[in-house]
């Protein structure tokens, strides 16, 4: 793998390592393009603060800090700024004027909460749940995000822990798969998941995705150097791909998330 579009940062309170830590690792392992994509601030209303992810605060040092190494390393490595971001419906108009800004590359779609975080109708992914209205919101959520044109992966699309009718699951992840392949939104196969041993990656869901013939890509998610291009985890991921038939591409066509 070549191209490394899911690293965070420290600002998100939850990843160590400098920016630099990560490119220099990336270029000694061969990675031709690292893309940084922390979790984006949200101009919450009423005051709330999320414990994780970036304050509103840290924007101009996230940029002026990865400008100028895209500078400093020009000709070694190609560095791409994005976030990896919710789709909160309400919150979000507010959230472009912030990112017309800066020179945004690319958004990674997060689909860690159901509802708007910070509200009572807030519900963690990753929370087992059998309710059946919540996998549905948290499918249409990820198609309405998607829609928009402006977001370019999927993270962790079988982040949804249902535990409910495994009919009603893959009738419902059928449904987002092929909203993913119909918009030329990749899936990810989520490194994290398989370093820490979670649920997911979960195999009826990419069942599915073999079957549908949709594109995905090898997420590293990482949270320090030791995760920007582990060849062990690599491997493994690719060796789940390829137990259900998914095509995995490295390159992506990153879409504009400022039009």
């Amino acid at each position: 793998m070549k191209c490394n579009y899911h690293n965070h940062t420290f600002r998100c309170g939850h990843a160590s390592d400098t920016e630099e830590d990560y490119i220099k690792k990336a270029i000694a392992e061969g990675i031709t393009t690292i893309g940084f994509s922390d979790h984006t601030p949200y101009p919450f209303p009423s005051g709330f603060v999320s414990d994780c992810r970036m304050l509103m605060s840290d924007m101009d040092g996230y940029f002026r800090t990865l400008l100028a190494l895209r500078e400093k390393y020009r000709g070694y490595i190609d560095i791409k700024i994005g976030f990896e971001a919710e789709y909160y419906v309400d919150y979000f108009p507010e959230l472009l004027s912030e990112y017309r800004k800066y020179p945004l590359d690319y958004l990674i779609y997060a689909g860690h909460y159901i509802g708007h975080e910070g509200r009572e109708d807030c519900f963690c992914a990753f929370d087992s749940t059998r309710d059946e209205k919540r996998l549905v919101q948290y499918v249409d959520n990820v198609i309405a995000a998607i829609s928009t044109q402006r977001y370019s992966i999927i993270a962790h699309p079988d982040m949804m822990n249902f535990v409910g009718d495994l009919d009603l699951y893959r009738s419902e992840m059928t449904r987002l798969i092929n909203a993913a392949k119909e918009l030329s939104v990749p899936l990810e196969i989520n490194l994290n998941g398989i370093r820490d041993g979670r649920y997911y990656p979960f195999d009826d869901f990419w069942r599915i995705a073999g079957r549908v013939d949709a594109p995905a890509v090898i997420g590293f998610d990482a949270h320090c150097i030791a995760h920007v291009a582990d060849k062990g985890e690599i491997a493994e991921a690719m060796r789940y791909a390829d137990r259900f038939g998914v095509r995995i591409i490295d390159e992506v066509e990153l879409k504009n998330p400022l039009i």
